[in-house]
């Protein structure tokens, strides 16, 4: 509300924050502000999801505000005006709303009001999306809807550009736009600054957005050219014919090859390639979008007739061997391989083998019939050989042929009808001599066998010697029966007798020697020391007096219970079922010297007393000093037992611990400026050099001074004062080079040569 009726007008605005999110807000520390004035939110104030806030200029807008920020911010009546929410340094929201165009006008009395299916705050940037408050609030005739949800606005778009727009495109307040017209050279459309209006100035360069452009590079109009940017897979720039603009042109047709199911068309969409013949399936084949079949799995294709060694034509050609799908689903063997004893061979042609069909693959192109592949790389040994199909490192099936298979010249082998599977077929006894003739020589390539006759065994096979066994013609053969304790199988091979031992012990037998139903003994184990075997099962003899020296406490009597084997005295503690005498290990209470008896035969050292002490009956008691020690002659002393005594007093002008040690008497070293350089000696003429250099302190101060640890020095040494050297109240001290400068000096140094020229 930035034009209410009131007068001022100030007091009575304000305006509305919402929360369309699903968290709730900190307001405090965010900043409102407008073009000139800024105002800081107060700490506790928070917009909790869904909410509306209202902020006012006063605390009287009509109704009772959220919260007040007193007309730190203004809302301006013209076109401009607005409010930005900044927090922490980001633009949480802004709006700058305008009096005419897309944005309501006649705005007295009303506030200008967010549509609620616009509650954005990137769309409330649009004046087309707000309107007129039309509800009624307060006393004062002022429409809004402060605090709650605002009505939906009815737009009504515009139908004519207003003045003084006359040219480009302007929004029509309700999400459309109006054209207002074009511009005549040299003049342009905002050519003198203002948005919409014809005029002529510099160059106002367009934009990508202006033109329409989305990708690529266009003139900017003013002699430069502008980027537009690029366009994300599948688009192209111009893709969909028109230039600038990001856009696909889609496939028509399927590339070459594929023929089958729905293909990306490039752009987003698919189209359709065809559908398969049965049984072809999609991808069935293992290439997406090409009609085929997938190959076998293990057992799924079988050999059911080979031909090693035909008579009519010779074995480079006439060889051969068939496949049988016994299954109801059709494969493709393309990719498979072949091998045989002494070669391979890889099928890299279409060969389709339908559901319960057969295929016949020869050696030769004319073996009698018209093979459904021809290969190479193999040659099937007349004596026996052996055959294997490999689909996707899978195999499938194999067959080893020899000894006991139907070998004839001119013969194919032929597997029963009855007997079609990757595992019946590895059984000589379930192929026979094929019986029809093809080119003279006999078989059936690529149809179905003849039925094998069978001959039933009369026994059974050697080393088979107990249980009912197969005649190989559907009934079954006795092999003969076992004596105890062997079994038939008992060993773990079918037909055969055999016994499996025990391993292991029964139960709950834990001890000595048990049969293992074959002749032999197991052994379940040993008792412990306190039990018996009793029919292989240990009993538990408890223990009736605790062992040995064993003396206190209770004792497992080995069974379950327990045995009391005594007590200890009063100073003896139960250690493992052993009394074992405690011995003190401090001295009681106020005990502090000497030995003392640890009450088991040892003894404690209580302690050492103080010097100025004597040990009675293990407790110090403290002697008193009677005189000073030795060197202290002042002031007051501890005895060493609570008292002082008195070592005597100081002649002036010593004082005690004025020399630095406690007790005796003596003078302090000078403070800054209490003993000074008062004469300096730096070129004797009478006595020479070095000897004759000395120079004079003194002592300006109403105190006496020892001067004994000070250290004088110059620009090139220095020396330590040894011994007491006194300089009294007022008075002087000459220290010299030599212990003759023509003088008696009060102290000789050393080490420390005045310079003639200058020094310090």
């Amino acid at each position: 509300m930035y034009n209410p009726v009131n007068d001022p007008e100030d007091n009575y605005e304000w305006f509305e924050l919402h929360n369309p999110g699903t968290t709730a807000f900190s307001l405090a520390g965010c900043i409102l502000s407008e073009s000139t004035r800024t105002h800081t939110l107060g700490a506790g104030l928070t917009i909790d999801p869904g909410a509306f806030l209202t902020l006012a200029a006063s605390s009287f807008p009509g109704f009772t505000p959220d919260y007040v920020h007193n007309r730190d911010v203004m809302l301006v009546n013209s076109n401009g005006g607005g409010i930005t929410l900044t927090c922490a340094s980001v633009v949480v929201d802004k709006v700058t709303y305008q009096t005419g165009g897309a944005w309501p006008s006649n705005s007295n009395g009303a506030a200008i009001s967010l549509d609620p299916a616009h509650y954005d705050a990137t769309i409330n940037d649009d004046g087309a999306h707000w309107c007129l408050a039309t509800a009624s609030y307060g006393t004062h005739g002022n429409l809004g809807s402060p605090g709650v949800t605002n009505d939906s606005c009815a737009c009504v778009p515009l139908t004519a550009c207003p003045s003084p727009y006359n040219c480009g495109d302007i929004s029509d307040g309700c999400g459309g736009t109006l054209n207002c017209g074009a511009c005549t050279l040299p003049q342009t459309c905002g050519g003198s600054g203002t948005a919409n209006v014809c005029g002529q100035g510099a160059c106002v360069p367009t934009s990508c957005v202006t033109e329409g452009a989305e990708c690529g590079s266009i003139s900017d109009g003013c002699g430069n050219t502008l980027s537009c940017g690029s366009c994300t897979a599948p688009e192209t720039c111009g893709g969909g014919g028109d230039d600038n603009v990001c856009g696909c042109t889609p496939l028509a047709a399927c590339p070459i090859g594929l023929n089958c199911g729905d293909y990306p068309n490039g752009c987003g969409g698919t189209i359709s390639c065809g559908s398969c013949t049965a049984p072809a399936t999609c991808g069935g084949g293992g290439t997406d979008n090409v009609c085929g079949l997938p190959q076998p799995g293990a057992g799924q294709v079988i050999f059911t007739e080979i031909m090693p060694n035909p008579v009519t034509v010779d074995d480079t050609t006439g060889e051969w061997f068939e496949l049988h799908n016994p299954t109801s689903s059709a494969f493709s063997l393309r990719g498979c391989s072949l091998t045989d004893n002494t070669g391979s061979y890889a099928i890299n042609t279409d060969l389709d083998i339908p559901a319960g069909g057969y295929v016949a693959l020869a050696r030769g192109a004319s073996p009698g019939f018209t093979p459904d592949l021809v290969y190479t790389g193999l040659a099937l040994a007349n004596t026996g050989d052996e055959l294997h199909l490999t689909c996707s490192s899978t195999l499938i099936d194999e067959v080893v042929f020899g000894s006991g298979f139907p070998l004839a010249a001119g013969v194919a082998m032929n597997l029963d009808p009855a007997s079609s599977s990757s595992t019946a077929n590895n059984l000589a006894a379930n192929w026979c001599a094929a019986t029809e003739s093809y080119n003279g020589d006999l078989g059936t390539p690529g149809a179905a066998n003849t039925t094998c006759a069978c001959t039933p065994l009369s026994s059974c096979p050697a080393g088979l010697n107990c249980g009912d066994y197969p005649d190989g013609c559907g009934s079954t053969i006795s092999c003969g029966s076992c004596t105890s304790p062997q079994t038939c199988g008992g060993s773990g091979t079918n037909n055969v007798c055999g016994c499996t031992p025990l391993t292991s012990c029964p139960g709950t037998l834990d001890c000595g020697d048990y049969s293992d139903g074959c002749g032999g003994t197991l052994n379940c184990g040993t008792c412990e020391s306190n039990e018996t075997c009793t029919n292989n099962v240990c009993a538990c003899v408890p223990l009736t007096a605790c062992p040995g020296t064993l003396d206190c406490g209770s004792y497992s009597d080995g069974c379950g219970g327990t045995l009391n084997c005594g007590t200890c005295e009063s100073n003896e503690t139960c250690t493992n079922n052993v009394c074992t005498c405690v011995p003190l290990t401090a001295c009681p209470g106020t005990l502090d010297c000497g030995s003392y008896s640890d009450g088991c035969g040892g003894t404690l050292n209580c302690g050492t007393c103080e010097s100025n002490e004597t040990c009675t009956n293990n407790v110090c008691t403290c002697v008193p000093l009677t005189a000073c020690p030795a060197g202290l002659n002042c002031g007051t002393y501890d005895n060493g037992c609570g008292g002082t005594l008195n070592c005597g007093t100081c002649t002036d002008p010593l004082v005690c611990a004025g020399g630095g040690t406690p007790n005796v008497c003596g003078l302090p070293q000078p403070g800054v400026g209490q003993v000074i350089l008062s004469e300096i000696m730096v070129d004797s003429t009478t006595v020479g050099e070095p000897g004759g250099e000395w120079f004079e302190l003194h002592n300006p101060s109403t105190a006496a001074f020892n001067l004994e640890g000070c250290v004088v020095a110059d620009n090139a040494g220095s020396f330590t004062i040894t011994g007491a050297l006194i300089i009294p109240s007022g008075g002087y001290l000459a220290l010299a080079r030599s212990a003759a400068p023509g003088f008696t000096p009060d102290y000789v140094y050393p080490t420390i040569s005045l310079n003639n020229t200058g020094g310090d």
